[in-house]
């Protein structure tokens, strides 16, 4: 395969990989919202069910863990006094940061 090719295929994986991931959450929340509790003991799907529920929520916590956690950090980039604000907008940047001078101080060699 050429590499001009290398960005479609990408997006088109990452987006088979979302429906999949869908349809798999989809089957998973249908098995558990029609258990049968009439009998004594629920049936192997409901087990199954939560077992791969419990799975989904381990992906999804391995995939914040490894994407969102040890990311770039720059310290005092940030105005003091406004973590809160990045939950549901953009976070203001401290005027007095001084770009080029923490760049000529942490260059790596």
């Amino acid at each position: 395969m050429k590499r001009r090719h290398e960005p479609w295929c990408c997006n088109f994986f990452v987006r088979y990989f979302y429906e999949f991931f869908l349809e798999f959450c989809i089957v998973v929340f249908i098995n558990l919202s029609v258990a049968d509790f009439s009998q004594f003991s629920p049936s192997f799907s409901y087990f199954a069910a939560l077992v791969l529920l419990v799975l989904i929520l381990c992906l999804i916590a391995i995939l914040v863990a490894l994407l969102f956690c040890g990311g770039p950090y720059v310290p005092h980039y940030f105005s003091k006094g406004t973590v809160l604000q990045s939950l549901w907008g953009l976070r203001p940047v401290d005027p007095t940061f001084d770009s080029s001078a923490y760049l000529k101080a942490n260059r790596k060699e």
